[in-house]
This record gives structure tokens, sequence and C-alpha cells, in this order.
């Protein structure tokens, strides 16, 4: 497989025509998306990996990750639509710019704990119901944020090292694989701890790449 990066995609239409459109111009999701089903090793080819992540968890002990961008600093609030679907907003503080929105789907009403990691510095908040608002026939349920101390990561992390120690392999061993080698053993880790990705299957990876490196800066060689 040729070690370029794409550069265009062709749409071809069942009259016989055809559009083509700059890889370049596509969204982040899409080039992923379409570097995966062309068996391209995800971790190699993303623009770049987040420098910070979103963990969000569910009270049925669901887990999921996402990348935000590197200025993010804080949870701003986190609210429920119900008209009649149920849709969750969640809003993040990025000083000098708009907050970041993420839309919660997944049952947001039992989301329970949302944390921003930036390698080892965490910012961990709980999530209680606070009031609720009623306007015809859309309700409104705003939640109160905790700060919280308990440490979802070191789960994770603690996880990881059990899943390591069991396959026989170090996190610097995973971490000195090639690109293809590397996003395969990332995959596996990734379903045998129960992470799920928000959105981006390669932000999941590169959110347990991010672990893996504390492991072996903490740990060192001699980690098992």
């Amino acid at each position: 497989m040729s070690n370029q990066r794409p550069q265009r995609v062709i749409i071809a239409y069942g009259d016989s025509s055809t559009k083509e459109i700059e890889f370049a111009k596509l969204s982040r999701v899409a080039q992923a998306e379409l570097l995966r089903l062309a068996n391209s090793p995800i971790l190699s080819r993303l623009p770049h990996l987040p420098q910070k992540y979103l963990l969000l968890e569910w009270k049925d002990g669901c887990q999921e990750v996402a990348g935000i961008e590197k200025h993010c600093s804080e949870i701003l609030r986190y609210y429920v639509i119900q008209r009649p679907e149920e849709t969750g907003r969640l809003a993040i503080e990025c000083p000098g710019t708009y907050p970041e929105f993420r839309i919660i789907e997944r049952h947001p009403r039992q989301l329970e704990k949302v944390s921003i990691i930036d390698g080892k510095n965490r910012k961990m908040y709980s999530l209680a119901q606070d009031r609720v608002a009623r306007e015809g026939d859309k309700t409104e349920y705003h939640y109160k944020l905790n700060k919280v101390d308990e440490d979802s990561v070191k789960e994770i992390v603690s996880a990881l090292k059990k899943v390591l120690k069991r396959n026989g392999i170090r996190a610097d061993e995973v971490l000195a694989m090639n690109d293809t080698q590397r996003t395969e053993e990332y995959e596996k880790i990734r379903r045998e701890i129960g992470l799920r990705a928000y959105e981006k299957e390669g932000e999941a990876l590169g959110f347990l790449q991010m672990m893996l490196e504390t492991i072996a800066k903490d740990n060192g060689a001699s980690e098992t």
C-alpha cells in the first residue's frame, strides 16, 4: 500500500457521471472513515492526535472518549432537552473563542461523570439533576456540575495494566510497534477494557496511546 497521502475522492453515480473532491477538504471524521475502509492504519493517517480528551461515563458503566481542542479548559454546563426524544448538550469552555458543544444522544439523562484529560492533568465532574423547566412540548433538565477527586483514569490505567500483563507485553513494547501493528493492538486493548469512541475511532485509540505513554513513563521498561 502506498505511503502517500490521498489527494482526491471520486464519487461515481449510476449514470456513469463522476464528481471529484479534494481529500484535504473533507472533515476529519470523513477522512478517518475513508482511510479505515481502505485498510490504512488509523493512527498514522489522522492529521493529528488530540492533546486533550473528554471522558464520558454513564450509570450503566459505559465509557466513551472524544478528542477536544487543547485550549478547552472547563465544563460549563450540561442540560437535556426532551421534545419528545431526549438529547443532551455539554458545553465546554474554550478561552478566547466560543464554547465547544458536544451532543449526547446515548441515554443523556443517565450520564453520570465527565472528565477533561490532558495527560496527568485531569478535571472531573459528577452530574446531578438540579432543575426542570417546561415550555409547551419541550422539557429541559438542567444539571449541577460538582468537581470530584475520584479519578476514573486511574481505573482505566489499572485495567490497561491488567490487559498488558495478561497478554505478556509491556506498554513501551506496544508503543514501539509500527503503525499497523500498534493500531491493531490498540483496537484489541480497547475492546478488552470496554472503552468506546464518542464519534471518531482514531481518537479513542489516541486516548489509549496517551494512557500507555503514562504507564511507560511511570514504570519504564520494567512494566509487566
